[in-house]
């Protein structure tokens, strides 16, 4: 099932408070002739694009970047020409020049308080498929949404998994020509010894899994903060405009508001997206499966999302509300958390299997059916068949998961030397300043490896060292 949806409609339901936060009055459309700036009777009656290269340092290598720049005869008009069609047909209205719109484009435009045009050009139309609800679930989850500072002139989008990046650029690229699109890798400094070896690697397997070119990686950035679990960090895709970042973050909201409510398989691909981006999947220490939680801090969010997974059926329990910074450090604790809601129960499990809604990040999926299948309840052949394939695909992951890779982590190593004679996970969290969730966690993730002791001393879990 597919909707098309006329991009001219969903930008008039932009309400208006978000015009005026945005310092825009008015909102003007067509579908033939696009105002471009103010032209004085004096220049010469047309501009031209001219194709020009720039001469750019590369990852140590001189390379050529072609663009093209909109000139009259007496001079530049605009540095760098965004699209990806060059407009041929120009004319001048009332001191304004125009050029003619592709067919089957629209032209949006309006003009600023201190009198210049700001335009855009995109698709006539959006067909809102499964695959766009998708997509839209991923970057609801990853997308970068505060409209304040530095934030507000650019699209970001952040992720570790290949195969979700290309599915994030599917949706992007609908607005935004490929090779306008700017990337930035994030690594987590493991070994300080090989960081230039782990640059050149990261920067080959992004330029392979993706397919963006070399020319539009602007920076690897080292952060020891960064917490990551794979060897080759996050990219980050990111396109600088600050029109387009309105419209195309309003856009995507009203489809979200309007769209997705109201048909339940659209609903189900939505979470399929955010289920990838923000899930994750919580094992007992006995291998079977406690909760599933979604990380969300807007209560407004958490609203939606709760409603959504109601209306396909799948209910959720309970709710850990965000802490911030300030908060924090008022408790005692090194740094704010985010909130989340859990999934728990048999029944919902099942749903969740059944729609697939893990199936774009196969690691969750592994972890999933995993629990799953140690869960009290009459096993499904389906499900132990999925199991095994993802055993022998995600080999690695697999044994990591059962605690046969015994590797302990800096953190791990930090809650190990401060369980002395024993200590309840308050203790830990206490000494090391963290929430008691995460304590537990971590406390849990040693267990597995082999290398603590778990009792029950008045009803409580005590740790102790083996």
């Amino acid at each position: 099932m597919c909707e098309d949806e006329l991009i001219e409609d969903l930008i008039m339901k932009i309400p208006k408070k978000m015009l005026n936060k945005s310092n825009i009055e008015k909102i003007n459309f067509s579908y033939l002739w696009i105002p471009i700036m103010k032209w004085k009777k004096s220049v010469p009656r047309y501009p031209k694009l001219e194709l020009h290269e720039k001469q750019i340092k590369t990852w140590g290598k001189v390379k050529y970047k072609k663009y093209y720049k909109l000139v009259s005869e007496f001079g530049l008009i605009r540095s760098v020409w965004k699209y990806d069609f060059i407009p041929n047909s120009f004319k001048i209205k009332d001191g304004i020049l125009y050029f003619r719109i592709p067919e089957g484009k629209l032209g949006i435009w309006y003009i600023t308080k201190n009198n210049k045009i700001n335009f855009l050009v995109l698709p006539k139309n959006i067909r809102i498929d499964n695959e766009l609800c998708e997509g839209l679930g991923l970057l609801d989850g990853e997308m970068i949404k505060s409209m304040r500072g530095k934030s507000r002139h650019y699209i970001s989008f952040t992720n570790s998994q290949p195969i979700l990046i290309k599915k994030a650029m599917k949706i992007l690229l609908k607005f935004i020509p490929k090779d306008r699109l700017l990337s930035q890798i994030i690594l987590n400094i493991k070994d300080e010894n090989n960081i230039e070896r782990l640059k050149k690697e990261s920067l080959r397997y992004w330029i392979r899994n993706v397919g963006i070119k070399k020319t539009q990686f602007v920076k690897i950035m080292l952060d020891k903060r960064y917490r990551t679990t794979v060897d080759f960090g996050s990219l980050s895709i990111k396109y600088y405009d600050t029109f387009l970042r309105f419209i195309f973050q309003n856009i995507l909201e009203i489809i979200k508001k309007d769209n997705i409510p109201s048909n339940e398989e659209f609903t189900k691909s939505f979470f399929k997206g955010l289920f990838a981006a923000e899930s994750s999947v919580n094992l007992a220490p006995n291998n079977y499966i406690n909760y599933i939680s979604i990380g969300v801090s807007s209560p407004k969010e958490r609203e939606y999302y709760i409603n959504m997974l109601n209306f396909i059926g799948i209910k959720t329990g309970f709710i850990n509300h965000s802490v911030s910074n300030e908060d924090a450090r008022k408790r005692g604790w090194k740094r704010g958390t985010g909130g989340y809601f859990v999934i728990q129960g048999i029944e919902n499990y099942l749903k969740v299997y059944e729609y697939g809604l893990l199936e774009m990040f196969p690691k969750k999926l592994l972890y999933f059916l995993f629990g799953l299948i140690n869960y009290r309840y009459n096993k499904i052949d389906s499900i132990e068949s999925n199991l095994n394939k993802l055993k022998i695909e995600y080999k690695y992951e697999f044994e990591e998961l059962l605690g046969k890779k015994k590797i302990l982590t800096k953190r791990d190593k930090e809650v190990l030397d401060n369980i002395e004679l024993g200590i309840y996970s308050k203790g830990i969290a206490e000494k090391l300043k963290i929430n008691k969730s995460s304590a537990s966690r971590i406390l849990n993730s040693i267990y597995r490896k082999g290398h603590v002791n778990k009792n029950i001393r008045k009803g409580k879990v005590f740790w102790t060292k083996k």
